[in-house]
Order: structure tokens, then C-alpha cells, then sequence
């Protein structure tokens, strides 16, 4: 796997400590950096096993997310972009 691989699968903050690292939604989310590329620079918010919400901060991307699925815990994740070094 290249770096730059492995750095777009570093998962950058869960903020719901409901979410466990083995939640359907980490496991998609670690599963599927295709998918993710086209968010990049982005915060995501995932329900499940998709994209509930985006935005240009957390905030932005837990609340479109918590609207369209308000039972749900969403997990966040920063989707970083190419030139991003994650130490």
C-alpha cells in the first residue's frame, strides 16, 4: 500500500464516542477510500454504509447527516487531501 494510501485511510477524529472501531460505518469507512477521494478537504459524516453528510467543518456534516437519519450516530471523519502529512 502507498503512503499516500495509508494517510487517506487514517481515520482523522471520531467525535461519537457511540461509535466503536468496529461500527459498520468505521468499517466502511476504512473499506472504501475510493469512494471517499471525491470528499477530500471535506468533513463526512457516515451512517451505515454511506455518505449522510459533508461539509467544511464536522458541525456542518453531523447536522445535514442528523437530519436525514435522526436516530442515528454518524460517524465524522476528516477525508484529507493528497499533500496532507499525518504524523
Amino acid at each position: 500500500m502507498s503512503s499516500d494510501n495509508e494517510a487517506f485511510n487514517t481515520l482523522i477524529s471520531i467525535t461519537n464516542p457511540g461509535i466503536s472501531m468496529t461500527s459498520k460505518a468505521f468499517e466502511w469507512y476504512v473499506s472504501n477510500p475510493e469512494k471517499l477521494r471525491k470528499y477530500a478537504g471535506k468533513h463526512v459524516a457516515i451512517v451505515d454504509d454511506k455518505v449522510a453528510g459533508v461539509g467544511d467543518s464536522a458541525k456542518e456534516a453531523y447536522d445535514t447527516a442528523k437530519k436525514k437519519f435522526p436516530k442515528k450516530s454518524p460517524l465524522l471523519a476528516y477525508i484529507p487531501t493528497g499533500e496532507t502529512l499525518i504524523l
